[in-house]
């Protein structure tokens, strides 16, 4: 019997180490049942911390462990506060067994607390805190954190203090005292992963936090945080120390100190946010080195085209409110920028500077200036709500200035050489300070100056800006010849320019590029002895010349130049009315001297380069006829005065191309002198002795000119006792004549000579300088 009861007992042992062995496995791995968990839970809501618990286990080591804890708003129980992987216990057994409040403290070793940026939605990122190692005590209506140590984003984290009545903190509700508030999670969570990217030359920055306060009373709150670091290392930047004290009173953030350095300067920023109004208040001076600053932000290209010598000065302070963000900030911001010698685009300044303000409605520049080894630009500036005004001037000269334009810009300045830099004073006017409605007046003043490589020796206008169209009214333009006065508009956009009331006395082939070099080339012919006088009104479409309409009106009285089939018309004198229209050239009321006598006509020019050519008219009366055949045939004792009409046409200046019909006469002329008549003096003496020595004084003729040929059918030369009537061609290009002349006898001879008739008939061949004539009859003789 008592060998079977000491078995029973053996047995029943064994049970209860089974048991107790399979309970102690469960309760570590598979954790206590619901109704524990829920007992935690509810002495936590107790110390003001309304959370879940997955899973409670026990840890031989660490005691009791709540695994995957969630912690929730008390507010709003829908909204994930955090969440932390694993939290160990401390309990007070007895007060567990007698159903009073049993948590003494919580201890958190290595452990990771999730914080989710979106509390309504739990798939939203999260905010990930690692290597959390934390003592919380819970003293009746009290947390006390002894030292929290923690890892976030590569910032080693600790934290100290006390905090009273936890029960009646309630972070939605303080979050909603100031419903004009909302967060930036996105803003906050790239911030935290930027921080993954820094590298240390040292230890990691380190973040330390004093707390305390009464949660029960939000205004007591206070905390103190000190931020250092060194040798922060990003995108090939390095910051040499940060520091940066910050405290919490009265709800009141106030940023103390703040010092960031580089290897070339410093930036000390102090701050202020109130929590409850949302007013800041902040002051900033800087002279890091701005390429330090955009590596370590990873925007170098908001920079990239910026070389800075020194480092620029930025001073900046303001006061403001926060309304939805930073897009409601409300208030005034005032500083100073100021940069001694940098580069932009390769192109060097000596220095800059600018006062400025700023209350999100308004804003305003003063004292702001650039300079280079020019000159300096000033600026002032307004920006008011449907206001806007500005003031420039300038010495810088725009040469220094071409690596900083393009597009249109670039070309536009691509035609001007500034030998000394212009001085532009000008008043900026609009509504916004958008530049596209905006108004410009002031004024330009040039020193010596090339415009598409024609120069001006100085020259100075009124300024008037619209848009893309820029008028110089009232401008001078002063050259060696002359000067040139009246208004000139350019669109920019649409490439047409305005000329109005203007009168010049300059090189018409030089000026007329300033306007178009299609225009100088069209001038070209024109060749004045001295500067014209020159009226121009009217309209340039430079793009195609669709729509031109330009009135020039031309007085030379120093004469002029024109080049006609191929030798130089000299005009001492003239003047007419020139107007450009699409791809034309009318001249009307052309008057003029030549050799001695006077010119009028006109002409029909097509200026296209696929020109069908030109038309013309032209009326001499009383011109020197020696100096025509001379100039024309080189034939030096001919006489007389010349009138006659030639309408005609062509294509460009090619002789060949000439065409046309008109009507000559000489008078009190010597037409023996020219050499192709000349032989006409034997020829009479042969017939009736002493016939010959009488001059030829008078002829007429009608005729036609084609392809280098002039024709005529009604030749007649009218001299003493005698008459010379013929017709045929004259190859005029080709130097050599085809014509047919016959001698008439005035008269008693005339009447004696008559049945001979036909033996006076003679055939010219050979070259205008020097004919061959033969009796036609002879020719017809000998041909049979």
């Amino acid at each position: 019997m008592r060998r079977l009861l000491r078995r029973l007992i053996w047995l029943a042992a064994l049970l209860i180490l089974g048991l107790l062995a399979w309970g102690g496995y469960y309760v570590c791995n598979r954790g206590f049942s619901r109704h524990w968990r829920v007992r935690v839970s509810q002495e936590f809501r107790r110390r003001g911390l309304d959370l879940y618990v997955h899973r409670l286990t026990l840890d031989p080591i660490q005691g009791l462990v709540a695994r995957e804890v969630q912690i929730f708003d008390t507010a709003e129980p829908d909204k994930v506060m955090a969440t932390i992987d694993r939290v160990a216990l401390d309990i007070n057994l007895t007060n567990l067994l007698h159903s009073r409040p049993f948590l003494d403290a919580v201890d958190l070793r290595n452990a990771d607390l999730s914080l989710p940026l979106s509390a309504d939605d739990p798939h939203s990122e999260r905010v990930k805190v690692s290597n959390l190692n934390a003592r919380v005590i819970f003293p009746p209506h009290e947390w006390y954190v002894g030292q929290a140590e923690a890892t976030m984003y590569g910032v080693q984290v600790s934290a100290r203090g006390r905090l009273l009545n936890p029960e009646a903190f309630h972070p939605g509700e303080a979050a909603g005292q100031r419903p004009g508030v909302t967060g930036r999670p996105e803003m906050i969570l790239d911030v935290l992963k930027q921080l993954e990217t820094v590298r240390y030359g040292g230890a990691p920055p380190r973040v330390e936090i004093n707390f305390g306060g009464d949660l029960a009373d939000t205004r007591t709150l206070y905390a103190d945080a000190t931020i250092w670091g060194e040798h922060i290392r990003r995108g090939g930047a390095e910051l040499t120390q940060v520091y940066a004290a910050l405290a919490l009173r009265e709800k009141v953030i106030e940023l103390k100190q703040c010092n960031v350095s580089d290897a070339h300067g410093e930036m000390d920023v102090s701050a202020s946010y109130n929590l409850d109004d949302g007013k800041v208040a902040l002051q900033l001076r800087s002279t890091l080195e701005p390429w330090d600053v955009a590596r370590m932000l990873r925007m170098p290209s908001l920079i990239e085209d910026w070389r800075f010598g020194t480092p620029p000065v930025i001073e900046l302070s303001g006061t403001g409110t926060v309304g939805d963000g930073l897009a409601g900030l409300a208030g005034l911001v005032e500083g100073r920028v100021a940069l001694r010698k940098f580069a932009v685009k390769q192109t060097e300044f000596t220095g800059a500077g600018a006062d400025f303000s700023w209350d999100g409605k308004r804003w305003y520049v003063r004292n702001g200036w650039i300079g280079n080894r020019t000159g300096l630009a000033t600026v002032r500036a307004l920006s008011l709500p449907g206001n806007f005004r500005a003031q420039i001037e300038s010495g810088i000269n725009p040469n220094s200035l071409r690596g900083l334009m393009s597009g249109p810009a670039a070309d536009a300045m691509r035609d001007w050489d500034f030998q000394e830099a212009p001085k532009v004073a000008l008043t900026v006017t609009g509504t916004s300070a958008d530049p596209g409605g905006w108004e410009t007046q002031g004024r330009l003043e040039l020193g010596r100056t090339r415009m598409r490589g024609v120069p001006l020796n100085w020259a100075n206008a009124n300024i008037d800006v619209k848009g893309k169209v820029f008028a110089y009214q009232d401008f001078t333009v002063q050259r060696d010849e002359g000067a040139a006065t009246g208004t000139f508009s350019y669109d920019f956009e649409n490439h047409e320019a305005w000329l109005t009331n203007i009168h010049a006395r300059l090189n018409t082939t030089e000026a007329a590029v300033w306007i178009d070099p299609e225009l100088a080339r069209q001038l070209a012919p024109y060749r004045f002895k001295t500067a014209p006088n020159v009226t121009l009104d009217g309209f340039v479409q430079c793009a195609n010349d669709k729509g031109t309409h330009l009135d020039v009106q031309v007085e030379a009285p120093d004469g002029m130049d024109y080049t006609f089939c191929r030798r130089t018309l000299s005009f001492p004198k003239i003047a007419g009315h020139l107007f450009f229209g699409e791809h034309r050239l009318v001249l009307t009321d052309v008057n003029g001297t030549l050799c001695g006598g006077t010119l009028q006509g006109g002409a029909n020019i097509a200026l296209g380069r696929n020109s069908p050519g030109y038309t013309a008219q032209a009326e001499v009366k009383q011109v020197n006829f020696a100096s025509i055949t001379k100039l024309y045939f080189n034939y030096d004792d001919s006489q007389g005065l010349l009138n006659g009409r030639f309408d005609f046409g062509g294509k460009s200046d090619d002789p060949w191309t000439l065409y046309g019909k008109g009507e000559v006469e000489v008078t009190e002329g010597n037409v023996f002198a020219i050499p192709m008549l000349g032989p006409f003096s034997g020829i009479l003496n042969s017939i009736v002795p002493g016939m010959g020595y009488n001059v030829a004084h008078d002829g007429t003729c009608t005729f036609a000119v084609r392809d280098g040929v002039i024709t005529t059918r009604d030749f007649v030369v009218k001299g003493r006792g005698f008459s010379m009537i013929g017709d045929g061609r004259l190859f005029f290009l080709d130097d050599r004549l085809n014509f047919n002349i016959r001698l008439n006898a005035q008269g008693l001879p005339g009447v004696l000579l008559f049945p001979v008739s036909k033996l006076l008939e003679y055939a010219g061949t050979g070259t205008l300088e020097n004919p061959n004539w033969k009796p036609v009859l002879l020719e017809a003789t000998g041909r049979k």
